[in-house]
């Protein structure tokens, strides 16, 4: 057998079934293979990056594996920002590439030797868990087996496997498995022993005991261990207010009783309120960057006792003074809803009240310029009443078309969301979107920006070209809104290369896809939005919505720093722009600061 053809079987065997791929001469024999493998379907993107992106949009639907194929030199070096990505999310991304022969590989001193030669696995190793090249048909079994386990156990992550043009050719035999690759990374991925969530359980159960003011906090984590259904039962049993992250926004739909918002420094104030006045905090599956937390990280949750259970121990150094648990959060979940003993306790009712009180009052958009133009929060409230509930929304990975949704959107009970939030890149949009159409076989309700959408529009064709149902809403604000606004805030309204007056301009998004054959239409009017809206999601296959905003509108309430003497001075989460009055800010955050009960 060859090793290109291995590879293919192996990827095949980890219940992959589509492949995106830029095809190139480092690659040949993989693409050969892949193209020969039964129940692989191989996704012709047209760019790397676009092809790895949609391998993490696939990755994250299925809750498997996703694999993006590429050529040597800028075929692996176009990846390395989905690399990226999917190592901040977790996500279990699978690059392999091509490289050149190993007689034309260059020597540690030399720059390069072969034709397209660069040693993509150096550049991808600090944004991988496991990057290497497979430098015989020995080592293929082995790497192979290894780089799929290590996606896929503990944290969860991206790997890089880089397989020279000569070893795709060669052939290798049983005799070869496992003699090769005996480091550490494989034994890490290894199944360790099970340690006793006893006693850390227990110790949590008991601080809960003595709280009266109790909030639970779930983030992706929580999914990745495929403990949803798990999470939701311990959540009901602790009935206690619970606080989802944006990347685990449809853990609990809207109307849940429990589910009491998406709390961070872009977010619905109640929710803010809610975790800002607690005595306690659990945080399962969450990995409390700064956009959960807030800059000035000693001011989140200022008076609860606060419990952390994350798998990778690293991140327990984000937030200190809380009790950590190394945990897997399945595992952890089924240990704390042994000791509950599936029985509902009966408290907590005023602090209920009160989360309740503050999430009603604080959930209505705040004020924006009056214009004739639709609004983003417009956009977002149609599509929470338009959507079905067996929709998969996609909200891009930065500035309002991200925000905006994921701060306000009400998810239905069905609804799938899918994000990579954590680096933050224009350009996941489009290409996210196609993976995850792929991957569902659902529609597809996605929001882009006018910035990030033409990014890699170039996958556009594939949308097309499949005639997947992905309904593209584009928000066109006149440029990066988000920049305007630093550079309205911190340099006194001096704008470079955010708008058309300051140097930049953008392709209509509605232009862009006609370019690519798929129909559109523009909304320049509040009053026809929802008919836009309605219109967009019932076409057949991809559609693309461009909606005009006002530019000065702002994502609010937001968590704003200021400048004083030179020095950017970070905000609180329960202290939103706009501010509210004095004594509403008063009476919004009775207990912020308290020390636990």
């Amino acid at each position: 057998m060859k090793v290109s053809d291995y590879i293919a079987q192996a990827v095949a065997g980890a219940g992959v079934r589509h492949v995106f791929c830029v095809p190139g001469g480092g690659s040949m024999h993989l693409i050969d293979s892949f193209g020969r493998q039964p129940g692989v379907q191989v996704v012709a993107s047209l760019h790397e990056q676009g092809a790895a992106v949609a391998a993490d949009g696939y990755a994250q639907y299925t809750g498997g594996v996703g694999v993006a194929l590429v050529t040597t030199g800028p075929g692996g070096t176009n990846t390395l920002t989905a690399l990226a990505g999917a190592w901040l999310d977790s996500t279990p991304l699978v690059v392999i590439a091509g490289q050149v022969k190993t007689a034309d590989m260059k020597p540690p001193h030399m720059r390069s030797r072969g034709f397209q030669e660069v040693d993509v696995v150096a550049m991808a190793k600090p944004v991988t868990k496991f990057a290497a090249t497979i430098e015989s048909a020995r080592d293929c079994r082995s790497y192979v087996q290894a780089a799929f386990k290590l996606a896929t156990t503990g944290r969860r992550g991206p790997v890089f496997l880089a397989v020279p043009l000569d070893v795709q050719a060669s052939e290798f035999g049983e005799q070869d498995d496992l003699l090769a690759f005996e480091q550490a990374a494989f034994r890490t991925a290894a199944k360790q022993p099970r340690p006793s969530l006893a006693a850390e359980a227990a110790t949590i159960l008991h601080a809960l005991s003595k709280a009266r003011r109790p909030v639970l906090l779930a983030g992706h984590g929580v999914r990745a261990a495929g403990a949803c259904d798990l999470f939701r039962k311990v959540a009901a049993t602790m009935f206690v207010p619970t606080l989802l992250t944006y990347r685990a926004a449809d853990l609990l739909h809207h109307g849940h009783p429990l589910n009491f918002g998406r709390p961070g420094t872009v977010a619905l104030r109640g929710a803010n309120l809610a975790i800002q006045n607690s005595d306690f905090l659990l945080c399962v599956g969450a990995r409390l960057d700064f956009g959960q937390t807030g800059y000035d990280v000693a001011q989140f949750a200022p008076g609860a006792r606060k419990f952390v259970v994350d798998v990778d121990p690293s991140e327990h150094d984000k937030l200190e003074g809380a009790t950590h648990v190394k945990a897997d959060a399945k595992e952890f979940l089924e240990e704390l809803d042994s000791q509950l003993g599936g029985c509902r306790a009966p408290m907590f009712g005023e602090w209920r009240d009160l989360c309740e009180v503050w999430r009603d009052r604080y959930s209505g958009p705040c004020e924006q310029p009056q214009t004739s133009l639709p609004s983003t929060r417009g956009l977002v409230d149609e599509l929470s009443r338009q959507s079905a509930t067996d929709d998969v929304l996609v909200p891009s990975s930065s500035g309002a078309s991200s925000e905006a949704f994921l701060q306000a959107f009400q998810v239905k009970r069905g609804h799938r969301v899918v994000n990579s939030p954590g680096l933050g890149a224009m350009g996941y949009g489009v290409p996210q979107a196609v993976g995850v159409a792929l991957a569902s076989g659902r529609r597809v309700v996605a929001t882009d920006g006018d910035g990030g959408f033409p990014m890699n529009a170039q996958e556009l064709e594939v949308a097309r070209r499949l005639r997947l149902p992905v309904k593209f809403f584009v928000l066109d604000n006149g440029g990066y809104g988000s920049i305007r606004q630093t550079q309205d805030t911190h340099f006194g309204g001096r704008h470079v290369a955010s708008d058309s007056d300051s140097g930049l301009t953008l392709p209509s998004a509605s232009d862009l896809a006609q370019a690519y054959g798929i129909p559109s239409t523009v909304v320049s009017l509040s009053s026809e939005l929802g008919e836009a809206v309605r219109f967009a999601l019932a076409a057949d296959g991809p559609f693309v919505c461009q909606v005009v905003v006002d530019p000065s509108e702002r994502t609010l309430p937001r968590v704003a720093s200021r400048t004083v003497g030179g020095r950017i001075v970070s905000g609180t989460l329960h202290d939103m722009l706009p501010h509210l009055p004095p004594d509403e800010q008063k009476a919004a955050t009775p207990f912020v600061g308290r020390n636990p009960s």
